[in-house]
């Protein structure tokens, strides 16, 4: 996540902070500075996460920003979180390489995993309230401006 850093000479190894771990490090946490637990992260550390963070990863990063934005407009049910996966992921790997029917079969097989840890993160860092009803289905809605 380009937080840490590791060195290696001879038998040690020396673990450090990048500047990056150092300004996220520094920003104040509603836990840890204000003894608050209804949030785990503040605005300052959900928006570094965000834009040092998640834009390290090109696909993460298509497919949140996507998402948030389809949010700004209207709520979304699982459904069309999968399909908005699912549109990302074969314009990203189109991208890559041309894609073989048997590449965009397997990769339909985990979009509801990556759902759901894309969507968790989300939710942690406090960019979407998550609903989840009595039958397991599944409703976002945009909680934090990005």
């Amino acid at each position: 996540m380009g937080l840490m850093a590791i060195k290696f000479e001879r038998d040690s190894c020396f673990v450090s902070l990048t500047q990056s771990g150092k300004e996220f490090a520094l920003i104040e946490n509603p836990v840890l500075d204000g003894n608050r637990y209804d949030i785990a992260f503040s605005d300052a550390e959900a928006t570094f996460i965000l834009k040092k963070i998640i834009s390290r990863f090109k696909l993460e990063n298509l497919l949140v920003h996507r998402i948030l934005t389809e949010l700004r407009n209207h709520s979304l049910s699982s459904e069309d979180v999968d399909k908005i996966f699912e549109e990302e992921k074969l314009r990203y790997m189109g991208k890559l390489a041309p894609i073989k029917r048997e590449t965009v079969e397997q990769s339909k097989k985990y979009i509801v995993q990556e759902r759901v840890a894309t969507m968790s993160r989300l939710s942690e860092i406090g960019f979407i309230n998550w609903q989840i009803d009595r039958s397991g289905y599944s409703t976002y809605a945009l909680k934090r401006a990005t």
